[in-house]
């Protein structure tokens, strides 16, 4: 039986900032200062990780050098005990992010993350208190808990000692690892706190995996525009048009709602009342729009 999205004593869920306040930006030679003055004005505390590379680092590929200043956050967050928001430099928040329900429980799941932006997002089902169980390829935006840190670390260390060729697509399928050996509960939100607003990864369209991704669904309009619209509103426009379109067609194709996971469920109607609410109404998917005006 799945309680109400409410805490027991009838207070409001927790927002994304009551959970933490903590902000590590993994960055490389970006400029972050358009994202740096959001989560300030926001009263987040902000540390911009731009890791010095050593000479045999540098001539890793630059997906492998990411995962390498992602550790240092996943570190970072593991030693200060506390919950933290690891986001990269290409980062597009919505304008309401610090008040949007944080996508899990602390006191529920102490060893958890939840996306805050989940591309390619898959639906498993719902803990006790509701929230959604589910997986991303995608670590561009995340809240993380101490003892998940932990393990993240632990998984950063493991593929970099196996020099597998697949390391290049880390971010791909480092959250089934989690869920599987690692014994990590990870979330996923109703509808999107922001998106990926860079260009291309060419690691991934090299290694046969898509390059480009987008939130396909927005809870709110973003806080400034991405840089991959280029200054220009009609691209703006398309790309979100473009994630848009896939979000719907990964529904109707069964990549959202896994057949097998879905016959086995018995949240079957739960799961498809999520799925329903992520796409009402119509208008919220497209909430982007004015983001440039």
């Amino acid at each position: 039986m799945i309680a109400p999205l409410t805490k027991s004593d009838g207070k409001p869920l927790r927002s994304i900032q009551e959970v933490s306040r903590d902000v590590y930006i993994i960055a490389h030679k970006e400029d972050t200062q358009r994202l740096e003055n959001f989560f300030r004005q926001r009263g987040f505390q902000l540390r911009v990780l731009r890791r010095a590379y050593s000479p045999a680092e540098q001539a890793l590929p630059s997906q492998v050098r990411c995962l390498l200043n992602h550790r240092d956050a996943w570190q970072a967050i593991a030693d200060s005990g506390r919950a933290g928001l690891v986001v990269e430099a290409d980062f597009v928040p919505i304008r309401s992010f610090a008040n949007a329900c944080a996508p899990f429980d602390p006191e529920l799941s102490p060893r958890a993350i939840g996306w805050l932006y989940a591309g390619g997002p898959v639906i498993y089902g719902f803990d006790p208190r509701g929230y959604a169980l589910g997986s991303s390829s995608t670590a561009v935006a995340l809240l993380i808990m101490p003892e998940a840190a932990a393990a993240l670390v632990q998984f950063a260390g493991t593929e970099l000692a196996a020099a597998n060729p697949r390391i290049l697509l880390w971010d791909t399928y480092f959250c089934h690892q989690l869920r599987g050996s690692m014994n990590v509960s990870t979330y996923i939100p109703l509808k999107q706190f922001g998106e990926h607003g860079g260009i291309t990864n060419p690691d991934h369209s090299q290694h046969m995996a898509r390059g480009w991704h987008q939130g396909d669904i927005l809870r709110d309009r973003l806080a400034f525009m991405p840089a991959y619209a280029r200054g220009n509103p009609l691209r703006f426009l398309a790309i979100r048009w473009r994630a848009a379109l896939r979000g719907l067609a990964r529904v109707f194709s069964g990549r959202f709602i896994e057949p097998p996971a879905f016959r086995g469920s018995r949240q079957k109607g739960l799961i498809l009342l999520f799925t329903l609410c992520r796409w009402w109404p119509w208008s919220q998917t497209f909430a982007g729009f004015d983001a440039w005006r």
